[in-house]
C-alpha cells in the first residue's frame, strides 16, 4: 500500500502512512473520526478520519454515546466550565466524598471522645494528673480540626467553591449548606440530580429539623397562651408589687 496519507492527532501531524496504518490506529481507537483529520495529495482540503469509507467499522451505540457527550458539552456548559464539564463526563471530583465526611465529621468524633475518655481512666495514677488534664484536652479538639477540614474538601467535592465555607454562619442558609454536606452525592451543584442514599439522607436529615421547628413554635405559642389566660396571673403580680414596695419603704427607727 502506498504511503500517501497525513494525519493530524493530537495538535500534532504524521505521515505519510498507508491507509492500512490509518486502520490499524483506528482499531486500536487511537484515531477519532470525528477530530483527527487526514489529508493526501488531490485533496482540496483536509477531512475528518471518519469520513474515509471503510476506515471504521459501524459501532451505533459508540457513536450515540458520543453525541450525547458532545450535545451535553455544547448545550448545558459555558468554555469557563470546562473542568466542571470534564468532571461531570468521566464521573470524577475532588475533594472526599459522602460516606468519609459523614464518617469523619459524625461518626469519628463520638469514637474518638469514648477512646480518649477510656485511655485517660487508664492513664490515672501513671501519669500527673495536670499533665493529663491538659493532654485530654487537647486531644478533644483534634476531631473539630479534621472535621473542618472535612468540610472544606466536601464543599470542593459537591462542585461548589469553598468560599461556601463562610454560609455556615448565616441563620437558615446553614441549614441548606449543612443538608449537601450531609445528602449529596459527589458533583451535585453541577449535575443536581440526588441517588437513592441520597434520598434517604435527606429525610434523616430534614425529619428531625422540620420537628424541631415545630416543637419549638409549639411551645412559644402554648407558654403565649398559657400566660395569657393564667388565673393566678394577677394575684402573682400583687405579691411581687407589694414586695417591691416593702424593699423600698424606709424603716422608722424605734426610740
Amino acid at each position: 500500500m502506498a504511503k500517501e496519507w497525513y494525519v493530524t492527532h493530537e495538535g500534532q501531524q504524521f505521515g505519510p502512512v498507508s491507509i492500512d496504518d490509518l486502520k490499524f490506529e483506528a482499531e486500536r481507537g487511537e484515531l477519532n473520526p470525528r477530530v483527527d483529520m487526514v489529508w493526501k495529495e488531490g485533496m482540496e482540503d483536509w477531512i475528518p478520519s471518519g469520513q474515509i469509507e471503510g476506515l471504521f467499522e459501524k459501532n451505533t451505540e459508540a457513536e450515540e454515546q458520543e453525541k450525547a457527550k458532545e450535545t451535553v458539552a455544547v448545550t448545558e456548559f459555558q468554555p469557563e466550565e470546562s473542568k466542571k464539564k470534564r468532571m461531570l463526563l468521566h464521573g470524577k471530583w475532588g475533594g472526599v466524598k459522602r460516606s468519609t465526611f459523614i464518617f469523619l465529621c459524625y461518626i469519628f468524633p463520638f469514637l474518638w471522645i469514648i477512646g480518649i475518655g477510656f485511655l485517660a481512666g487508664k492513664m490515672q495514677g501513671e501519669i500527673e494528673a495536670d499533665l493529663l488534664g491538659k493532654v485530654t484536652m487537647a486531644a478533644t479538639f483534634l476531631p473539630a480540626i479534621l472535621c473542618l477540614i472535612m468540610i472544606f474538601r466536601r464543599f470542593q467535592n459537591l462542585g461548589m467553591s469553598m468560599a461556601w465555607f463562610f454560609g455556615l454562619i448565616v441563620p437558615f442558609l446553614n441549614m441548606w449548606l449543612g443538608y449537601r454536606l450531609f445528602a449529596c452525592p459527589e458533583g451535585y451543584a453541577v449535575h443536581k440530580k440526588l441517588d437513592g442514599i441520597g434520598w434517604v439522607l435527606a429525610v434523616l436529615y430534614w425529619l428531625p429539623v422540620v420537628l424541631a421547628i415545630v416543637f419549638v413554635v409549639f411551645a412559644a405559642v402554648t407558654l403565649t397562651q398559657a400566660a395569657e389566660t393564667d388565673p393566678y396571673r394577677e394575684t402573682i403580680e400583687n405579691y411581687i408589687r407589694k414586695i417591691q414596695e416593702f424593699k423600698t419603704q424606709e424603716l422608722i427607727p424605734v426610740k
